[in-house]
């Protein structure tokens, strides 16, 4: 198995564009092949990051993170796969986060919004979970930050401001790379990854 890690400068939690990127996280979602690719064809599931790396053979799993910390966060991707189909994995995962910054689908939006507002009804609402959730906000944002706030936040993000939030974060940037397994010789051609974030590669 091949394994590949690629990873953006983020928002942080005090970031105005914190929120953003979390709706972004749901944008890109998790691809498992035998889980996705039963439900519909690649083509067919209105996510531009699914369709690609629905074209892999033998792709093994993908999972997009958004780690925000106080200072700083993280947006990416890490996916496994047999040898030869890990090489296209990274095309796949930066084309598809390039065409983020000046294309949103309608349908992605929404299917984004209702997983994020889905996953704030499903909360652990324990005392554990609560305490977990604000001991994390008010170490990180300062403050509480309920529920209903976040809806709102994210119901009120259209198209146009989502594109230009991931622009500024996610254009003509530096990447964070790591390749393992027999495609480790790929760090070397950094410049080649670094082109998918402007407009210096366009295969």
């Amino acid at each position: 198995m091949a394994h590949c890690g690629i990873f953006y400068q983020a928002p942080s939690w005090k970031d105005e564009d914190f929120f953003a990127f979390q709706v972004l996280q749901r944008l890109s979602g998790d691809y498992i092949p035998e889980r996705d690719s039963l439900i519909n064809h690649p083509h067919l599931q209105y996510n531009h990051l699914h369709t690609h790396l629905g074209e892999i053979e033998d792709l093994g799993v993908h999972k997009s993170y958004y780690l925000p910390y106080g200072d700083v966060g993280l947006y990416g991707h890490f996916g496994s796969s047999l040898d030869m189909s890990a090489f296209w994995f990274p095309h796949a995962c930066l084309k598809a986060t390039r065409r983020y910054t000046s294309y949103v689908m309608d349908s992605e939006l929404y299917r984004a919004r209702n997983k994020y507002y889905n996953e704030l009804l499903d909360q652990d609402y324990s005392l554990k979970g609560l305490a977990d959730e604000i001991g994390n906000q008010m170490l990180y944002a300062g403050r509480r930050v309920h529920r209903s706030e976040i809806a709102k936040r994210v119901s009120l993000m259209d198209n146009r401001f989502l594109e230009k939030t991931y622009a500024k974060w996610l254009w003509d940037c530096e990447l964070a790379l790591t390749f393992y397994g027999p495609i480790f010789l790929q760090i070397r051609t950094y410049g080649i990854w670094r082109g998918y974030t402007n407009n210096t590669n366009q295969i």
